[in-house]
């Protein structure tokens, strides 16, 4: 018999019962911040919490049984111009595109624009919410299951795309988020006891004394 405790974990961890599904955490700290010089706009954006629908509607939660899923959502603070599209890619891996269509700014799949990137066109204006700010639905990059072997976020998805300032001319820039690749902070090392450094002083001040009479 399966253990009560293990399973409300597999209910309350939906990421542990699917483990196909590899979605991006909310950014943590500052957005990341992108500027045109000319023109002169910007944008503000972070990862978002994927939506919850990734995880209960049967239409999403099918194609873990046949794909790893890749999932992601953008959130654009008020002061940013609206975007055009939205393209990812996972490594040299091909994929197929798709999104969960809950929430604003449902996309056009547009489908794959080389091998290995996917694409969704936005519709112009976006839809802000009444703070002014918006958001992309939960975006997701499919693939054979079994592709992964460990979680593919942080060292090889990459995300970018394009803003265009009102009112919408061609002069628009690009943006691109990075895979994260993190560095293993450095191991600090252990603080010396004071009787550490009384000894190693001690034995500094011996061979000093040692040292002067050899040489008388």
């Amino acid at each position: 018999m399966i253990p009560s405790a293990l399973l409300t974990l597999c209910f309350f961890a939906p990421r542990l019962s699917l483990a196909a599904i590899y979605a991006a955490p909310p950014t943590v700290g500052a957005p990341y911040h992108v500027a045109s010089a000319y023109p002169a706009y910007f944008l503000d954006l972070s990862f978002a919490s994927v939506d919850p629908e990734l995880y209960t509607d049967p239409a999403y939660t099918s194609l873990s049984d046949t794909h790893d899923i890749v999932a992601f959502k953008l959130d654009f603070t008020a002061e940013s111009v609206d975007i055009a599209y939205v393209a990812a890619k996972v490594g040299d891996n091909a994929t197929s595109p798709s999104f969960v269509a809950v929430g604003l700014n449902q996309p056009t799949d547009y489908g794959l624009t080389n091998a290995f990137r996917a694409l969704w066109g936005i519709g112009m204006p976006v839809e802000r919410e009444v703070d002014g700010s918006y958001s992309t639905p939960t975006l997701l990059l499919l693939y054979p299951l079994g592709t992964f072997s460990q979680d593919p976020i942080d060292t090889l998805l990459t995300v970018d795309g394009a803003a265009v300032p009102y009112p919408y001319t061609q002069l628009g820039f690009g943006f691109t988020i990075p895979p994260a690749h993190p560095i293993p902070p450095p191991v600090p090392e252990p603080p010396a006891s004071p009787w550490t450094v009384a000894a190693i002083a001690g034995i500094t001040v011996i061979r000093a004394c040692r040292g002067s009479k050899k040489l008388a």
